[in-house]
């Protein structure tokens, strides 16, 4: 190593111990935020040379003929993303459609399926009726009174017991 990269390296050392780390911590972040500035002068300056200088091939001003360039390039770049966007949302609405056109064949099973239970319970209460009304005839059995009569002569046959 060079004697010079060592006496650095040996002072940074030096300050990482007798400095508080806050103070290390904003001594990196300052040298950090210098040496990004010092880059992006040096490709600002690369930039502004190459926009002055331009290339002989090209027509008119070397600034419009970059302009061009980077207007092309964001054309580009926003018909390509919408194409993206566009086939995101129509893979999406396709899952969509397949998940309605599922559930839409679950409830139509289950529909008939309830129908035809229905259908059974109607037949079976049909036929409830029917031996129902085979079973009994007018003639052999009184027709059961509504309970409402029966709780009433009850209660009118205490009132006459109370009274007497």
């Amino acid at each position: 190593m060079d004697a010079k990269v060592r006496l650095v390296q040996g002072f940074r050392e030096f300050l990482k111990k007798t400095l508080p780390t806050p103070i290390v911590n904003w001594l990196r972040r300052w040298l950090g935020t210098a040496r990004y500035l010092r880059f992006m002068s040096y490709e600002v300056s690369r930039r502004h040379s190459r926009l002055e200088t331009g290339s002989p091939l090209e027509t008119g001003s070397p600034l419009e003929t970059l302009e061009s360039r980077l207007a092309a390039r964001r054309d580009g770049f926003y018909q390509q993303m919408v194409k993206e966007v566009v086939e995101r949302t129509d893979l999406v609405l396709q899952q969509l459609d397949r998940k309605v056109e599922g559930q839409g064949a679950r409830h139509a099973e289950r529909l008939r399926a309830l129908e035809e239970e229905m259908s059974q319970l109607r037949m079976a209460v049909d036929e409830l009726r029917a031996v129902l009304e085979r079973t009994t005839e007018p003639s052999e059995h009184p027709a059961p009174r509504p309970a409402r009569e029966r709780a009433g002569r009850r209660s009118a046959g205490r009132k006459l017991a109370a009274s007497d």
